[in-house]
């Protein structure tokens, strides 16, 4: 069934299964990311390999493997397999920004070639802190696409009544919100109200091909691993109760919706 967050897996999900309804085969999958000519950061092609049985990765090893090889460790079985899914297709769909946070986790953990000769001991906060963003975005990020400067403005001082309530009818042609996380796609196959992305703000048409707000998305991802060493992070992330969405709940009709201070409250609360 679509919905308005499956949008750009769409495709994916048509032609290669439902992770939701099981794992699409390593096959499939590698065909997409053949087409697609989907590469690493240090340069390898993107390959998904199924995982051994028992098999349990540390960050280091998952990262480094990609990193080093191309391989993603996806698992064709048990609770881990629709959430691995779930990651193939953002590789998929979000190719570049997927490689630069690859590229962020091996700074931050201290990765090379080798994942073994910086153990994550040796990070400095810095570095931690880097690597916290960058697993929080992966997990649970988002890219809320606009040129409408109120949009943007509400967005980042979060103010939901003006963003979801004062300005809805601007939704979808003046902003869109891609989910870019994993696990956000899994959360949203049982939704409930609270759910959160992390969200950057994407400078461009809404209507834009879905790679170029990919290779914009991660030009502002670059920005931070330029300055990642500095221990600055990931700077623009911000919080967004996804179905406060016009169209993804359809609860969120009613203005009503939005006075839940749980999940609609200020930016400074």
């Amino acid at each position: 069934m679509f919905v308005l967050w499956r949008q750009p897996i769409a495709g994916l999900i048509a032609r290669c299964g439902d992770p939701g309804e099981g794992p699409p085969s390593i096959g499939a999958l590698n065909q997409e990311a053949d087409r697609r000519a989907v590469r690493s950061r240090s340069g390898r092609s993107i390959r998904f390999v199924a995982s051994r049985e028992g098999e349990a990765l540390s960050a280091a090893a998952y990262e480094g493997r990609i990193w080093a090889s191309g391989e993603v460790v996806t698992r064709q079985h048990g609770r881990g397999a629709c959430h691995d899914g779930f990651n193939a297709y953002c590789w998929l769909a979000f190719p570049q920004v997927r490689a630069c946070l690859n590229a962020l986790q091996a700074l931050a953990l201290g990765l090379r070639r080798d994942p073994e000769t910086a153990p994550e001991a040796m990070l400095s906060p810095g570095m931690g802190r880097l690597r916290d963003q960058v697993t929080l975005f992966d997990e649970s990020g988002g890219l809320l696409v606009t040129r409408n400067r109120a949009l943007a403005s509400a967005f980042h001082a979060g103010d939901w009544q003006t963003l979801f309530v004062r300005l809805r009818e601007l939704w979808p042609d003046q902003a869109n919100l891609l989910l870019t996380g994993h696990a956000l796609h899994e959360k949203l196959l049982n939704p409930y109200k609270s759910i959160c992305a992390r969200v950057l703000w994407i400078d461009t048409d809404p209507g834009a091909l879905l790679e170029q707000i990919d290779q914009r998305a991660a030009w502002l991802l670059d920005r931070a691993l330029a300055h990642a060493p500095a221990g600055t992070g990931l700077d623009g992330l911000r919080p967004l109760p996804v179905m406060g969405v016009p169209g993804w709940d359809p609860a969120n009709v009613d203005p009503a919706f939005y006075r839940d201070p749980l999940v609609f409250r200020p930016r400074s609360a």
